[in-house]
């Protein structure tokens, strides 16, 4: 099935089959190693984004393995603190699995405070935060009150209520 040029590429895989088995991904049926699915669907945690806010790490408890690697482009709506759902993806950064974040269980904070931006022909806020800095939060349309945010935009803003 595999041909392998050199004996290091096999041992290495074998590696990663090894650590894979260890953190409970995968099952071994005699020589073959199977996915273990129940481990692969519904992990849940809690987001915590880098320094910058560019990329962040799904903290799972009691699950016995390293916390799951979430590159931006992966982050989908979720910000710093909030519990979300993750799929894994078949690759590791690192020491760490890589995941996409699928869905926002709950926000850690229900109240975004940031700086209120004009580009173009839309709105987007800033927030303060951070660890979330780099994430911009869109303002629609057809959102009330759009003649104020034409004329406020570079002032503090404080969103409340919002979900995803």
């Amino acid at each position: 099935m595999f041909d392998f040029a050199e004996a290091h590429e096999y041992a290495k895989l074998k590696q990663v089959l090894h650590d894979l088995e260890r953190e409970g991904f995968l099952f071994r049926v005699g020589k073959r190693y199977l996915l273990d699915t129940k481990t692969v669907e519904g992990f849940t945690g809690v987001l915590q984004m880098s320094e910058r806010g560019d990329y962040g790490f799904v903290v799972t408890k009691g699950r016995g393995f390293s916390d799951i690697f979430i590159p931006q482009r992966y982050l989908g709506t979720a910000l710093h603190g909030d519990r979300v759902e993750v799929s894994l993806l078949a690759r590791k950064k690192g020491k760490n699995i890589e995941g996409e974040i699928t869905k926002v269980i709950e926000r850690s904070s229900k109240e975004i405070r940031g700086v209120l931006h004009k580009s173009g022909s839309f709105y987007f806020v800033r927030p303060d935060e951070k660890k979330d800095s780099a994430r911009y939060i869109y303002i629609l349309s057809g959102t009330s009150g759009r003649q104020r945010w034409r004329q406020s935009y570079g002032r503090r803003y404080l969103l409340g209520g919002w979900t995803s």
